[in-house]
C-alpha cells in the first residue's frame, strides 16, 4: 500500500483517541456528538487497513494500531452500511464480494484525503521527506542515476531510497511511491494505476566493427544467419526478434543466442567485446555509436520501441516531494530527446 495514504489512514484511526483533525471536525459538524462523515472516514481507513494486511493481527503489527480498536471501527463501519464486509472467526478471514467493491471507494477517498493534507503542506513547506522509487536497473545506470543526483541536489530535505529490480513493482502493495517501467507501447495498463510517459526508446540491432569486418553488411534479416547473436532474459532456448521494414514488412528471425543474460547492461558489454549481435536501446548505445565502438546493423529493419514510463497509484494524493520528482524526470528525458538518445512518447504533441 501506498506509504503517505498509510500514514493518513492510521492517523484518520487514531484521531478517535487523540482528538485529532478528524474527530474535531466530526464534532463540529453534529454539534459535538460524534459521529458523522468524517468519522466514517476513520472507519473506512480501518476496513481497508485490515483487508489489505489481512487480519486485525498483522495490521496492528505493521501500523501500530490496537486491534480492539480496528475491530470496532470495522463494526461501526458495518452497521453504518448494514451489510458484513469481511467475514471473519478464530480460523477463517476474507473480505465479502461487497467488501471487495467498497475496498475500491474507500481507497479512493483516503487518496482524496491525502491529496487535501498535501494541498495544505504544498502551501506552508518545501519539498521534504522520503520518497520510494523502484527503477529497471539499465535506466539507473544509464538516464535516472544522473537525474536523481541532480534532484538530490536541488532539495536537500528529500531522500530518496531507490529499489533496483527488473521485477514488475505493484505501486499499491509493493511500498513505493514511484515506479518507472518500459512497456510496449501499446501494452495495456492495470486501471487502478496513473501512468505518466516519458520518452519512447528505440532498440536499434547492434554489433561492433570487429565482428562485422569478416563478411558483408546484412541487408535482409535472413543474412543475421552469419553471425552470433546475444539474447535478453532468462532462457537459453530459442529467441525470436521481431523487425519492421520498408513498406511495414514484419518479420520474425527466430535465433539461438550464443550468449543469453537478463541485464541490458551486461549485453551491450558483450556486443562491445564482439561477442555477438544484440537488440539494445539507443539510450544505452548511443555514445558507442558515436564513438564508432558500435555500429547499427540493418538500419531499415527495426525491433519495437520501448515507452519509458512513470506510475503512481493516485494523482489526488501525490506529496510535493512525490511530485516534484516526478516533474524531475519528465525534464531530465526531456533533455534526452533533445540531444536524439530517446524520442518524444506518443500523444505527447
Amino acid at each position: 500500500m501506498k506509504n503517505a495514504v498509510l500514514d493518513w489512514m492510521v492517523s484518520c484511526i487514531q484521531s478517535e483517541k487523540n482528538g485529532g483533525i478528524l474527530a474535531s471536525l466530526s464534532r463540529n459538524q453534529n454539534n459535538g456528538a460524534p459521529g458523522g462523515t468524517m468519522e466514517e472516514l476513520g472507519d473506512l481507513a480501518a476496513f481497508a487497513l485490515v483487508a489489505e494486511h489481512g487480519g486485525f493481527v498483522a495490521a496492528e503489527r505493521a501500523t501500530g494500531v490496537p486491534k480492539s480498536r480496528l475491530s470496532r471501527r470495522l463494526a461501526s463501519l458495518e452497521a453504518s452500511l448494514g451489510t458484513r464486509l469481511i467475514q471473519r472467526s478464530t480460523r477463517r478471514f476474507a473480505v465479502t464480494p461487497i467488501g471487495e467493491q467498497v475496498l475500491l471507494h474507500a481507497r479512493a477517498m483516503l487518496a482524496e484525503a491525502e491529496a487535501a493534507r498535501a494541498l495544505v503542506d504544498e502551501q506552508t513547506t518545501a519539498p521534504r521527506g522520503t520518497v520510494r522509487l523502484a527503477c529497471p536497473p539499465a535506466l539507473l545506470q544509464t538516464t535516472v542515476g544522473a537525474i536523481l543526483a541532480r534532484f538530490l541536489n536541488a532539495w536537500p530535505h528529500v531522500q530518496v531510497q531507490v529499489q533496483a529490480s527488473n521485477r514488475n513493482i505493484d505501486v499499491w502493495h509493493d511500498g513505493v511511491d514511484l515506479a518507472l517501467r518500459v512497456r510496449a507501447p501499446d501494452a495495456s495498463l492495470p486501471q487502478e494505476e496513473v501512468v505518466r510517459p516519458l520518452a519512447l526508446s528505440p532498440h536499434l540491432l547492434v554489433a561492433s566493427p570487429q565482428l562485422l569486418i569478416n563478411s558483408a553488411p546484412p541487408v535482409e534479416p535472413a543474412d543475421l544467419v552469419r553471425w552470433p547473436t546475444l539474447g535478453l532474459g532468462n532462457s537459453p532456448e530459442q529467441q525470436c526478434w521481431r523487425l519492421r521494414g520498408p513498406g511495414g514488412a514484419l518479420v520474425e528471425y527466430t535465433h539461438q543466442p550464443r550468449f543469453v543474460v537478463d541485464d541490458v547492461a551486461t549485453l551491450r558489454d558483450a556486443a562491445l567485446a564482439g561477442v555477438g549481435c544484440a537488440v539494445l536501446p539507443r539510450i544505452l548505445v548511443h555514445d558507442a555509436l558515436l564513438a564508432g565502438t558500435l555500429q547499427e546493423v540493418l538500419r531499415d529493419w527495426a525491433p519495437p520501441p520501448g515507452l519509458v514510463q512513470a506510475v503512481y497509484a493516485s494523482r489526488k494524493g501525490l506529496r510535493p516531494a512525490v511530485r516534484y520528482l516526478l516533474d524531475a524526470l519528465a525534464e531530465g528525458y526531456a533533455e534526452l530527446i533533445a540531444q536524439g538518445r530517446c524520442l518524444e512518447p506518443p500523444g505527447s504533441a
